[in-house]
């Protein structure tokens, strides 16, 4: 009896062991797949920051093309006036008196450089 014994531990210690390296194999993938959705959810926190700031952006971007809208509505809607009606733009003179003056100061700007 003391073969069959020692048989029947053998087989059991065999047995045990199979069975430690199949638990080891599972604690080891489980491991393995914590550290990956510990990393997944830094990378998910960081995205959603990164989205919170791109709609915080693009919310500030709308602000500011809806104003732009409002300040071109209201230019539209303005009456021109009694110069521009007439086909011309007269500022503080004549015009050629004007084109002289830019003339002047292009000349001064050529001169300097």
């Amino acid at each position: 009896m003391n073969q069959h014994a020692a048989e029947a531990e053998a087989l059991l210690s065999s047995d045990t062991r199979a069975v430690q390296a199949g638990l080891q194999r599972m604690w080891d993938a489980a491991r393995k797949a914590g550290e990956r959705i510990r990393l997944l959810r830094e990378e998910n926190a960081s995205m959603a920051g990164r989205l919170a700031e791109t709609q915080a952006e693009l919310e500030l971007l709308r602000e500011e093309l809806r104003k732009k809208e409002e300040l071109i509505r209201r230019t539209l809607e303005r009456p021109l006036p009694a110069a521009a009606r007439e086909g011309g733009v007269h500022v503080n003179g004549d015009r050629e008196a004007l084109a002289r003056q830019v003339r002047a100061l292009l000349d001064k700007l050529d001169a300097y450089l």
